[in-house]
């Protein structure tokens, strides 16, 4: 039942199920990760790549978007795998940790952060462009 609560918790927020359970560094580093992949990261990458297409762009993106899944099922297996049933869990910490990583996650994408990073004038219209659901166009 631990385990249970463990992966809820990750599901919840990446690594906040490794901080229920006790390692914090791990469960840190995953929310770190998460939380600032898309604002910190994917604009670096951009960068180093010198990515200047619309096509690049969209292939940046699709890979960062198999990094996240790759990233959350490591977090939910391991977080599964690491709770012991006698361990002693951390909810108060586990809880902040989730808050944390989900108010950064949803408040750290700017336009001004996003074309800093990439050195790039435009680049985050490309970015919102390709993120739009077909549908929403209409």
């Amino acid at each position: 039942m631990i385990k249970l609560v463990a992966v809820f918790f990750t599901l919840i927020a990446p690594g906040a199920g490794h901080v229920l359970s006790g390692h914090y560094t791990q469960g840190a580093v995953i929310g770190l990760l998460f939380a600032v992949g898309r604002s910190g990261l994917l604009p670096l990458v951009l960068r180093a790549l010198n990515v200047q297409t619309e096509r690049g762009l969209l292939q940046t993106f699709y890979a960062f978007n198999w990094f996240y899944i790759v990233l959350i099922w490591y977090a939910i297996i391991d977080s599964f795998l690491q709770t012991k049933s006698n361990a002693p869990l951390h909810f108060l910490q586990a809880i902040f940790c989730a808050a944390c990583i989900l108010v950064a996650y949803k408040n750290t994408f700017c336009k001004f952060i996003f074309e800093a990073l990439s050195a790039r004038r435009g680049a985050y219209e490309l970015y919102l462009k390709i993120k739009k659901l077909p549908s929403e166009g209409k």
